[in-house]
């Protein structure tokens, strides 16, 4: 993967999603659960989507329309967010 002026092989983008994994999985978040991830595109985004399927986890990445109505979609729907804002 290319990010800008950095290279990343796939080993290195799944230790990363490995890492966040682990770390969402002691914040509670588990198979099943709702995560709504508003970031921009980075490496930090595709450790964070691949550590949730890892999980089992939803993920709602629906970026222009989750900006716009956050706290409702949030509030009324679900249980957790991961933001880089």
């Amino acid at each position: 993967m290319l990010h800008g002026d950095m290279k990343f092989t796939y080993k290195e983008i799944n230790a990363g999603a490995n890492s966040v994994a682990n770390s969402l999985l002691r914040l509670g978040i588990k198979k099943g659960d709702k995560v709504c991830v508003i970031m921009t595109n980075s490496v930090e985004y595709f450790h964070t989507w691949f550590a949730l399927a890892k999980i089992g986890a939803v993920i709602g990445t629906d970026q222009h329309r989750l900006e716009r109505k956050l706290a409702q979609t949030y509030h009324s729907k679900l249980g957790h967010l991961r933001s880089d804002r």
